[in-house]
C-alpha cells in the first residue's frame, strides 16, 4: 500500500507541476509546452499505475469516511472492470494530453529560441521526433546561450543589411582627425552657414590651439558658392587658424592655394589624407615576406636529405594561378573555369557590384591565392612609398586587407572598428584606421577561412558570425568570403549566409556571388613544379596521370609541396604496388621535419631536450586540446604549457617500456633529472619542454592572430595529428601511448564524432592509417577509452537495428514535406497517413517511438546514431570497395542519402571537377 500512496504523491505532484509548466509555456517557450506535455504524459502512466491497484471510487468513499488514507487504500482492492475502465480512460486522457501538446506545438505564435527553431526546421538530422528534438532543446540549453530569434513572418535566420554609407561630409572629418593626433575630436561643430566642420588643434610643444575650417567637396572642381564661404571665413578667422579643403575624388589641384581676395586654403583629397593617416609599410612588408621568403618546399634530389644538398623554395617559386568557376547563376551550369585574377580584375572595377564568395576542399589553395593577390598590391606599395608617390597610383586601387579568421569570433566585437582592430594591432594599425580605408572605399576586405571561426558549432552561431562580417557591405565597399563549403550545414544555409541566390548572379553590396576553386590541371602542375627538379617534376607529373589516387592528391596545390619532399618514399610505394594515401604522405613529411629539424641542431651543436618522438606526443596532446577548445589550429604559449604539466606525468609511463628504445629511456632519465634538479624549480622544467616543443617542432607564429600565437602552416598538419591521434584509441590491444593522449584531456576528452563535427577532414587521415578490412569491422563510437563496455552491447544494438529505420522514414516523408503535404502534421498522425501508403513505416515509426529515449540519452551524451552511421559510411568510402559499401548499406535510399551528405561535407557537393 506504501508503494501506491507513493504513486499517488508523485503523479499528483508531476501533474500540478506539468499543468504550471504548460500554462507558463503556452505563449512564451514551444519546448516548454513539449517537455510540459512529456511529464504530464509520465503523470498520467503513475496515475495509471496506481489506479490498476485501487478501486478509486472505494478509495475515494473510505478517504472521506474514515479519514485515514491508509485505511482507504487498504479497503479498495480494484475488480478487472475496473482496472479495463482506469486503462482505458487513461489511454483517453493520454491522447487527448498528447492532442494539446501537439496542437499547441503546431499553433504556437510565441517568441522561439535558436534551439527550437532549428528542432522545428530540422536543422539537425532528423533522427529523432520533433517532440524529443524540442525537449532537448529546453533542457540542453537551460544554462547555454540560446538566444529569441524568431521575428513573426520573419526568417531568423536573413542576415541584417549592412548600415547606411556614412556620408561625406562625416567621413571626410573621420579622415582628417585620423590624419592628425593634434585634433581633438570632441571640440568638432559643423557650421551650417558657412557648410565646414570647425576643429580645435592642440600643438603639444608651443601649447597653442588653433583652429581648423574642414569643407568637404564632391565635386571635381570649386564652385563660386565654395569661393564664397572660404572667404567669408578668412574675414572671420585668426591669424593661424586654416582652412582645408577635402575632396572626395583624386583631383589634380592641390596643396596650398589662394582666392582672388587672398584667401589662403589647402587643397586635399581622401586619398591623401588616408595616406597620411595610415602607414601600412609594415603590413606590406609582412605580405612580402611570407610570399617570398617563407619556405614552403624542401626536398632532395636523392632524397638522401644531407643538409647541404637540401633545395628550398617560396611559395612565389611555386605559386601558380588558379582558376574558379560560378557556383549559381545563368553560366554556371557546364560552365568554362576562369582565371581568378581574372573575376578580381573584373570585379574590382566595378564601383557598385556584388561581393565576392570563393570556396573550395581542403588543399585546394585558397590562403596560397589570397596571399598572392595581396602581395601584388603590396609589391607596388613599398616601390611607390620608397620613390615617394602616392601609394593610391598603384595598380590595385584599393588596400587589400588579409583577415585570417582562424580562431577569431567576429560575432564577440561589439563594432566593426573592434573586428578590424584585434587584427590591425599587429601591424600597428587600429580599429579606427582601417574602417577608414573601408568606409572611404579604398580596402578590399578578405574574410579568409570562415571555416575556422571560433564557436560556430550551432547554426545561431553560424548566422551570428556571418552577420558580423555582413556589416562592412555597405554601398561601395568590397569583401572576399574564403572558405570550405562543408562549413554550412546544407546547401540551402550556405547560399543564406552568403547572401546569395540559387539561380541568380545575385546582386547590391549586400548580396555575393559565389565561385569555386577548380582542381589543378596537368600544365598548372607543371608549372607549379617550375622550380624543382626536372626530373623529379616528370615523374611526379607521368605517375600522377598513370595513378587517380595519386593524381587526386597531386591536383591540390597546397598538396603538391608535400609530394615533392616524400617523392623517394612514394616511388618505394608505387614499386612494391602499395596504395598511396594522404595519410602516409603527410606522415612521411612530418617525420622528415623533425628529423631535419634534429640533425640541424646537431650539426649546429645545440643541445637536444626531446628527440622528434617525444615531441611529436606532446604535438599530439596540444592537437587534442586544439579541438576539444575549438580553437581551429591555433594555440598560445600559455596554453601549450598547461598541456606540457598535464601530459608531462606520463611521459615515465609511455617511454619505460620494455619496447621503447634505449636512446628514449636514457632522455627519460634526464629528463627526470632535471625535474628533480634543486636550482630550478617545476615551472623552469616545463618551460623548457614547452619552449623545445614551440622551436623544434611543427608550430609556426601565426601571422592571423600575432606573434604571441602559434599554428600548423599546414592545416593538413593538424587534421592529420588529429586522425593520427584519434586512430590510436581504436587500437586493440590499447598501447600505453593511445591511453595517455585520452587521460590527458580528463573530462574535456571528445570522442571521434564529437571531434569530426569540428574538423571533419580528419576522417580521411583516420581512414588512410587503417587497412580496408579493419575499416569494414569498425565501429566509430566504440573507441575503447570512454565507452563502458557495460553501454557497448545496448549501441551495437540500436546502432544496427535502428539507423536503417531512422534514415528511412526520414527519406519516406521528405518529399511530402517538400510537397507542403506532412508540414505541421503531428508525427502521431503518420500512423494513419503511413498506412494508406506504406504499411513498414508504421513498423519503422514505432520502434522510433519506443527507442527514442535511448536515443535521445546517447544524443545527449555526444554519441549521435546518425553521426556514428555517416562516419562509418565515410570511412567505408575513403578506403573501401564499393562492393563493401552496398554490402554495409543495403539500402539504396540510405546508401544515396549518406552519398549526399558525404559530398556535402568532404567534397564541393556541386561541383566535383
Amino acid at each position: 500500500m506504501t508503494f501506491s500512496f507513493f504513486f499517488l504523491c508523485f503523479s499528483l505532484s508531476v501533474t500540478v507541476i506539468s499543468l504550471a509548466k504548460l500554462y507558463w509555456s503556452w505563449r512564451r517557450s514551444l519546448s516548454g509546452i513539449a517537455l510540459g506535455t512529456a511529464t504530464l504524459i509520465v503523470a498520467m502512466f503513475a496515475m495509471t499505475i496506481f489506479g490498476v491497484q485501487i478501486d478509486i471510487p472505494t478509495f475515494l468513499i473510505f478517504w472521506v469516511n474514515e479519514g485515514d488514507i491508509f485505511i482507504a487504500l487498504e479497503q479498495s482492492e480494484p475488480s478487472w472492470w475496473i482496472i479495463i475502465i482506469t486503462v482505458l480512460v487513461s489511454v483517453i486522457f493520454t491522447s487527448f494530453i498528447v492532442a494539446i501538446g501537439f496542437f499547441g506545438i503546431s499553433k504556437y505564435k510565441g517568441p522561439m529560441r535558436s534551439s527550437e527553431w532549428d528542432a522545428r526546421n530540422s536543422d539537425e538530422d532528423d533522427n529523432l521526433p520533433l517532440f524529443m528534438r524540442l525537449i532537448i532543446s529546453d533542457l540542453k540549453y537551460t544554462i547555454r546561450p540560446n538566444a529569441v530569434v524568431h521575428q513573426k513572418g520573419k526568417n531568423p535566420y536573413d542576415i541584417q543589411p549592412a548600415p547606411n554609407k556614412v556620408t561625406w561630409n562625416q567621413l571626410a572629418l573621420d579622415l582628417l582627425i585620423s590624419s592628425n593626433k593634434d585634433f581633438n575630436p570632441l571640440s568638432a561643430k559643423w557650421s551650417d552657414s558657412d557648410k565646414c566642420h570647425i576643429i580645435e588643434k592642440h600643438d603639444y610643444v608651443t601649447k597653442k590651439s588653433t583652429l581648423t575650417y574642414l569643407l568637404p567637396l564632391q565635386d571635381s572642381e570649386i564652385s563660386a558658392k565654395a569661393i564664397s564661404s572660404i572667404d567669408r571665413i578668412g574675414r572671420n578667422k585668426q591669424e593661424d587658424d586654416e582652412i582645408v579643403v577635402c575632396f572626395e575624388d583624386l583631383i589634380e589641384l592641390s596643396g596650398r592655394q589662394k582666392t582672388k581676395h587672398g584667401t589662403a586654403f589647402e587643397v586635399t583629397n581622401k586619398f591623401h589624407l588616408t595616406e597620411q593617416a595610415t602607414d601600412l609599410t609594415s603590413y606590406a612588408k609582412s605580405i612580402l615576406k611570407r610570399f617570398r621568403n617563407d619556405i614552403v618546399l624542401r626536398y632532395s634530389k636523392d632524397g638522401s636529405a644531407p643538409l647541404h644538398d637540401i633545395h628550398e623554395l617560396t611559395l612565389e617559386q611555386t605559386y601558380t594561378k588558379l582558376r574558379v568557376f560560378p557556383r549559381f547563376g545563368k553560366n554556371s551550369s557546364n560552365s568554362q573555369s576562369i582565371e581568378l585574377d581574372k573575376v578580381l580584375d573584373s570585379w574590382l572595377k566595378q564601383r557598385a557590384s556584388s561581393q565576392l564568395s570563393i570556396l573550395g576542399e581542403f588543399g585546394q589553395g585558397k590562403s596560397a591565392a589570397m596571399l598572392a593577390f595581396t602581395a601584388q598590391w603590396a609589391q607596388q606599395y613599398l616601390i611607390n612609398r620608397s620613390n615617394g608617390e602616392s601609394t593610391s597610383s598603384s595598380g590595385i586601387k584599393r588596400v587589400p586587407l588579409l583577415i585570417e579568421l582562424r580562431s577569431r569570433s567576429p560575432k564577440d566585437k561589439p563594432t566593426p572598428a573592434d573586428i578590424l582592430g584585434e587584427w590591425g594591432h599587429q601591424h600597428g594599425l587600429s580599429g579606427e584606421q582601417l574602417y577608414n580605408l573601408v568606409k572611404a572605399e579604398m580596402a578590399v576586405l578578405i574574410f579568409e577561412g570562415f571555416d575556422e571561426v571560433k564557436n560556430a558549432g550551432r547554426k545561431l552561431y553560424r548566422y551570428q558570425q556571418f552577420n558580423a562580417l555582413w556589416q562592412f557591405a555597405f554601398s561601395g565597399s568590397k569583401i572576399i568570403f574564403t572558405g570550405r563549403p562543408n562549413f554550412f550545414l546544407d546547401e540551402e544555409e550556405r547560399i543564406q549566409f552568403l547572401n546569395s541566390q540559387q539561380n541568380t548572379s545575385g546582386s547590391g553590396s549586400n548580396a555575393s556571388n559565389i565561385y569555386s576553386f577548380d582542381f589543378m590541371g596537368v600544365e598548372d602542375i607543371k608549372n607549379a613544379l617550375r622550380e624543382v627538379d626536372g626530373n623529379i617534376a616528370r615523374e611526379i607529373v607521368d605517375a600522377s596521370m598513370d595513378n587517380a589516387s595519386l593524381m587526386d592528391i597531386t591536383k591540390r596545390p597546397s598538396m603538391l609541396p608535400v609530394i615533392v619532399s616524400q617523392w623517394k618514399e612514394i616511388k618505394a610505394s608505387q614499386k612494391n604496388e602499395q596504395e598511396i594515401t594522404s595519410s602516409q604522405i603527410v606522415r612521411g613529411y612530418i617525420e622528415a621535419t623533425y628529423k631535419r629539424k634534429d640533425e640541424e641542431k646537431i650539426q649546429r651543436g645545440e643541445y637536444q631536450l626531446l628527440p622528434w618522438e617525444i615531441r611529436h606526443f606532446v604535438t599530439q596532446a596540444l592537437a587534442l586540446d586544439m579541438v576539444t577548445r575549438g580553437d581551429k589550429n591555433t594555440t598560445t604559449p600559455e596554453n601549450i604549457d598547461s598541456v606540457v604539466r598535464r601530459i608531462e606525468k606520463h611521459f615515465d609511463h609511455v617511454f619505460l617500456g620494455k619496447e621503447v628504445s634505449p636512446h628514449l629511456v636514457e632522455v627519460i632519465a634526464n629528463l627526470k633529472r632535471r625535474k628533480n634538479e634543486e636550482d630550478a624549480t617545476y615551472e623552469d622544467y616545463i618551460k623548457e619542454i614547452s619552449s623545445d616543443v614551440r622551436s623544434n617542432g611543427l608550430l609556426v607564429p601565426d601571422p592571423a592572430n600575432g606573434s604571441r600565437s602559434l599554428y600548423f602552416p599546414h592545416k593538413q598538419f593538424y587534421e592529420y595529428i588529429l586522425g593520427e591521434t584519434y586512430a590510436g584509441f581504436y587500437n586493440h590491444p590499447r598501447t600505453h601511448y593511445s591511453i595517455a593522449l585520452s587521460r590527458s584531456q580528463k573530462l574535456r576528452y571528445q570522442n571521434l564524432l564529437q571531434a569530426s563535427q569540428n574538423e571533419p577532414m580528419l576522417v580521411q587521415y583516420f581512414a588512410g592509417l587503417y587497412e580496408p578490412t579493419i575499416v569494414k569491422k569498425l565501429d566509430p563510437v566504440i573507441d575503447r577509452v570512454r565507452f563502458l563496455k557495460v553501454i557497448r552491447p545496448l549501441w551495437s544494438f540500436l546502432s544496427r537495428n535502428l539507423y536503417n529505420n531512422f534514415l528511412r522514414v526520414q527519406l519516406y516523408i521528405k518529399p511530402y514535406r517538400k510537397k507542403g503535404l506532412i508540414k505541421g502534421i503531428p508525427w502521431m498522425y503518420l500512423f494513419a497517413f503511413s498506412l494508406s501508403f506504406r504499411p513498414d513505416i508504421i513498423y519503422r515509426i514505432f520502434l522510433i517511438y519506443i527507442f527514442s529515449p535511448l536515443s535521445a540519452m546517447f544524443e545527449f551524451l555526444g554519441f549521435s546514431m546518425i553521426q556514428a552511421v555517416k562516419i562509418k559510411f565515410a570511412l567505408m568510402k575513403y578506403r573501401c570497395s564499393e562492393d563493401s559499401l552496398k554490402a554495409e548499406f543495403p539500402d539504396e535510399n540510405v546508401r544515396n542519402h549518406l552519398e549526399e551528405w558525404f559530398s556535402r561535407v568532404f567534397q564541393d557537393s556541386t561541383e566535383n571537377r
